[in-house]
């Protein structure tokens, strides 16, 4: 199959289901065209897939054309998860982060990370493509790492297990697009590499929901958070996160479970 072909289409694929997940009109859309608006929002997608369809043809990479065109169909269907009051579009990047310059700065590192890694790899270069990863999956390690208001958690009309259930799947649903495109791009430049990325993939993930389960196990004091989750960024990247796993879930449940269900 070809590398190119493969990452333009997840790079699509991320665009469109980004842009669904974060869409404001919907609600208008249900309550005036009730009966149509699936049908506007296919033609929308399928207008903005159209320059990768035409790349694709170009290449004669046939085969993504009618994958790319099956995604514009399904997508329309795929509702819009919430979690109390936040969307999933709301929580894709930068869940507990506020509008500010702190998130502009984080939006500009990641973009330049992404420039780097793509460069790294479309010249072939394995050391650009480690360092601009890096940096992207350094960023959205802490774009997760703002605990929320303790009386607002205790508005969530549910119990602790399903919190912290809910919050985790979102996370991972925020940073699957983005995993998949790098995994894709260093797997398929750089075949050499698919067991350390591999090991590498499941240490991030768990470290990023230890991260989640850290701002709630310790809620009350930024100092504790900040400790821990440095501790927990650096066993991350040596593949070693789940040491951290056992102790912070527990103290997270325990938090919780005083506020939630009690």
């Amino acid at each position: 199959m070809p590398q190119g072909g493969l990452l333009a289409f997840f790079l699509g694929l991320a665009i469109l289901l980004s842009l669904h997940t974060q869409r404001r009109d919907l609600p208008f859309l249900r309550t005036y065209v009730p009966l149509a608006y699936r049908k506007l929002l296919f033609v929308e997608y399928l207008l903005l897939s159209l320059p990768f369809s035409i790349v694709f043809l170009l290449r004669r990479e046939f085969l993504f054309v009618p994958l790319l065109f099956a995604c514009t169909v399904f997508l329309p269907w795929l509702p819009q998860l919430k979690l109390g009051r936040k969307s999933i579009g709301r929580l894709f990047w930068m869940q507990g982060m506020e509008l500010n310059a702190q998130w502009r700065l984080f939006w500009l590192g990641f973009v330049a990370g992404s420039v780097v890694f793509l460069s790294g790899v479309v010249f072939g270069r394995m050391i650009l493509a480690v360092v601009g990863g890096s940096v992207v999956l350094s960023i959205l390690f802490f774009a997760f790492h703002i605990p929320e208001n303790w009386f607002y958690i205790a508005t969530f009309r549910t119990t602790s297990r399903r919190f912290m259930h809910r919050k985790m799947v979102f996370c991972v649903l925020a940073v699957l697009p983005v995993l998949l495109l790098l995994g894709a791009g260093m797997f398929f430049r750089f075949p050499e590499t698919v067991w350390f990325v591999s090991v590498f993939v499941c240490s991030y993930v768990i470290g990023l929901l230890n991260n989640i389960a850290i701002k709630y196990a310790f809620a009350k004091s930024p100092f504790l958070i900040q400790f821990f989750q440095s501790f927990n960024f650096l066993f991350t990247w040596a593949g070693a996160s789940v040491l951290f796993t056992p102790f912070v879930f527990w103290q997270a449940r325990r938090k919780l479970r005083t506020l939630l269900d009690d």
